[in-house]
């Protein structure tokens, strides 16, 4: 299932509904590993809704998390919040 543009934004505005995790605090050398533990961890713990808080900046984080991301058998599918400082995902639960 993939989300329409209306639940996306849903999503966007009701962040309680939203796990989020701010990458700010991590060195980019690192940001694999953190990364996969918050997704290991979201999925044990059944949060289906995640977002990254990666900023504007260099686009540094942004991009290493997108390839981190890119077809990692967790993700359901990934997209970038309307102000692009942080990008959204859904796991795939099942």
């Amino acid at each position: 299932m993939v989300l329409s543009a209306q639940q996306k934004a849903w999503l966007e505005m009701n962040s309680d509904f939203v796990v989020s995790f701010d990458l700010h605090y991590h060195h980019l050398d690192d940001l694999e590993s953190v990364v996969e533990k918050f997704l290991n961890d979201c999925f044990l713990d059944r949060h289906q809704n995640l977002s990254f808080i990666h900023g504007h900046g260099t686009g540094a984080l942004r991009s290493k998390l997108h390839q981190i991301l890119e077809g990692h058998p967790l993700v359901k599918e990934t997209w970038m919040g309307n102000n692009g400082g942080i990008t959204y995902v859904i796991l795939d639960l099942y």
